[in-house]
């Protein structure tokens, strides 16, 4: 596959950033849970429609905007980390967090 379709695979067109998020920190599985932490971010934040650039990292999905990112160069996602102000990095939960979270949903169907 070629740089260029790779690239456009990660690019999502012109959309709120809210439903980049809802998408991510979305209930799953048989108990409902979700994997992600809902970050930190206003309203006005959430509603800002723009094209972004999604890099899925073990336990986090950072979000840019699109034009923030130096497609025609290559980089590291640590030197991109550290040089650009990502808009949102969601998280991940531990598994300490997802085990209580069970818990509580398993308690709560048997109650």
């Amino acid at each position: 596959m070629k740089i260029e379709k790779i690239e456009e695979l990660k690019k999502e067109t012109y959309r709120p950033l809210r439903d980049i998020v809802d998408h991510q920190c979305r209930p799953q599985g048989f108990h409902g849970i979700a994997s992600y932490k809902y970050p930190e971010l206003s309203e006005e934040e959430l509603d800002r429609v723009d094209d972004w650039y999604c890099i899925g990292l073990p336990y986090a999905l950072v979000v840019y905007h699109y034009d923030d990112i130096p497609l025609e160069t290559d980089y590291s996602y640590a030197e991109l980390m550290t040089s650009k102000n990502p808009v949102a990095i969601i998280n991940a939960k531990s598994e300490m967090e997802l085990a209580a979270e069970e818990e509580i949903a398993r308690n709560r169907l048997h109650a």
